[in-house]
C-alpha cells in the first residue's frame, strides 16, 4: 500500500489484466496528448524495451479434463486468458513497431502455440513486396511508429537445461504468479 496525499493506493500485479504485457498501454499514454505526454512516435523517436517475466504453455494431460471441477476450470481460464492477452500485446507491438530482434517475438508466440505472424500485412500506409529494395526497406523503417525490443524466456524443462538452472527446478511449480513458495530455490542461483 501506498498513499498520495490522503488517498491510499494498493498494487495489484497488471497479469491479471488485458495489460499482462502492458507495452502497448504504455506506448498509447506515452503518445497521446490525453495522457499529458504526446511523445513524436517514429523509428528514431521512440525505443521500448519490454523485459517479460517468463510464460509457459499450459496443457491439460489426456483424460484430465473430464476430472475438472469449476475450481480447476477457474484457475486454467485465468492463466490462459493471461497467455493469449501476452500474445495479442506481442502481436500489437510487432504490427506497429519496427522490430530489430523480430525472431525473438517469433519465438515467443510460436512457444505458446499461436502462428507466427512473419508475412502479416503491416498496418501502415503504402504497399509492400517480397523484391524490396534498400530505399524502400528505408522507408518502411521510418513509418513504423516506434522501436521495440521484447525480452522474455519460455518455462520449459529444454530452456532451464540452457540455462543451467538445477534439474530439481520444476518449470511447472514457478510458473505461477503466486509461487512465493519457489522464490529461495530460485534466487539460490544468482547467489554462488
Amino acid at each position: 500500500m501506498f498513499a498520495v496525499g490522503n488517498q491510499e493506493y494498493e498494487f495489484v500485479d497488471g497479469a491479471v489484466s488485458m495489460f499482462n504485457n502492458p507495452s502497448f498501454q504504455l506506448f498509447v499514454e506515452a503518445t497521446q496528448k490525453e495522457y499529458g505526454i504526446g511523445w513524436e512516435t517514429g523509428t528514431d523517436n521512440l525505443l521500448l524495451i519490454s523485459i517479460g517475466t517468463g510464460f509457459s504453455n499450459q496443457s491439460i494431460k489426456l483424460g484430465e479434463a473430464k476430472k475438472y471441477t469449476m475450481l480447476n476450470w477457474a484457475g486454467y481460464a485465468i492463466g490462459d486468458l493471461m497467455e493469449d492477452t501476452n500474445v495479442q500485446q506481442n502481436v500489437l507491438m510487432k504490427l506497429i513497431s519496427y522490430t530489430p530482434r523480430s525472431e525473438q517475438i517469433n519465438r515467443e508466440l510460436s512457444d505458446v502455440s499461436v502462428p507466427s505472424i512473419n508475412g502479416m500485412q503491416p498496418l501502415e500506409t503504402g504497399s509492400s513486396s517480397p523484391e524490396t529494395s534498400p530505399s524502400q526497406a528505408v522507408e518502411d523503417f521510418n513509418r513504423k511508429l516506434l522501436t521495440y525490443h521484447r525480452y522474455t524466456t519460455s518455462f520449459t524443462k529444454k530452456r532451464f537445461k540452457q540455462r543451467k538452472l538445477p534439474p530439481n527446478i520444476d518449470p511447472n511449480s514457478v510458473t505461477s504468479i503466486d509461487c512465493v513458495d519457489q522464490v529461495e530455490a530460485l534466487v539460490s542461483q544468482f547467489q554462488r
